[in-house]
């Protein structure tokens, strides 16, 4: 496991580094690793190699571990086998690796009251709540050829993409109405954080993260968990909250096992919807990352 020792908080990656003796493939499904912090690392096929497979687990808010620990094993359909078709136990994953690892996902009490809006010659005018309101938005649309999910915060680029007369027009992408709030970059708010988006050239899809450390190692040739194949576009990027503030909602991210690619969600009945196993709507092909960022309360279709 790396790191080892220390303690990880909100957006830090741990990372499991599982060598076999022999080639394995993995196929059909994506295995995760459950974890005593509440969260669960999952297979990153990118950086595994036919004898080392890596799993990721990205901390979240809320999240705690006196001592890092592996609690259960998933493969979640997939199939895990030799080159002679032999499955591989993994259950010995099971148990605390070397070294202490701490985690420490805890989150500030959100603020609460009422804050002075402070005008031209210091005096104070009147009261604002906490509970920021969203004046931006981030869109989301339905991709009928891959069967995945765009989302955008550019107004002139969601408008562009239902104009027939402009250059960027998809016919193929159905706007839905599962948008949610986002943060004015211009702002003062101090909680704000970068949400990073990259191209992702393998799927002609897009990946969003609010974890800084996570977007740089993405972009580090000499990191473990560099992509190349995922092209940051700067100027697509939004602000969200890395932590909840009052009246934000939770926007959750999943992987998506079968398409290999990832899905967003700030509607709380949706998530419900799709987590809940027996349901009609249960998505077993995506596999939770906990909470992505937190959005400011608004509607955008």
């Amino acid at each position: 496991m790396t790191p080892s020792d220390g303690t990880l908080t909100p957006g830090q990656t741990a990372v499991f580094t599982v060598k076999v003796n022999e080639p394995v493939s993995v196929k059909d499904g994506v295995p995760t690793l459950a974890l005593n912090d509440g969260g669960t690392a999952t297979y990153d096929p990118v950086n595994s190699t036919p004898t080392k497979l890596v799993f990721t687990h990205q901390v979240q808010p809320g999240q705690n571990a006196a001592d890092l620990a592996v609690t259960g094993v998933a493969t979640n359909g997939a199939t895990i086998a030799d080159l002679a078709g032999n499955g591989v136990d993994l259950s010995g994953l099971v148990g605390n690796p070397p070294g202490i690892l701490q985690v420490n996902g805890s989150t500030p009490t959100p603020v609460t009251g009422t804050t002075p809006i402070i005008v031209s010659g210091g005096s104070a005018a009147g009261t604002a709540s906490a509970a920021a309101t969203a004046t931006l938005g981030v869109y989301r649309f339905f991709d009928t050829n891959t069967g995945t999910h765009f989302f955008t915060a550019d107004g002139n680029e969601k408008d562009g993409l239902k104009n027939s007369a402009s250059r960027g027009y998809r016919p193929d992408l159905v706007q839905e109405t599962n948008g949610f709030g986002a943060i004015d970059p211009n702002s003062t708010d101090t909680s704000k954080v970068q949400v990073y988006r990259f191209f992702d050239t393998a799927h002609g899809t897009h990946f969003f993260t609010a974890s800084q450390t996570e977007a740089d190692t993405l972009r580090n040739s000499n990191s473990v968990g560099y992509r190349p194949d995922l092209v940051f576009e700067a100027s697509s990027s939004f602000y969200e909250h890395a932590t909840q503030q009052s009246g934000d909602t939770a926007v959750y991210r999943f992987f998506d096992s079968k398409f290999g690619t990832h899905f967003y969600t700030g509607d709380q009945k949706e998530y419900t919807a799709i987590t809940t196993p027996g349901a009609a709507t249960f998505r077993a092909d995506l596999v939770s990352e906990g909470v992505g960022f937190y959005a400011p309360t608004g509607t955008f279709t």
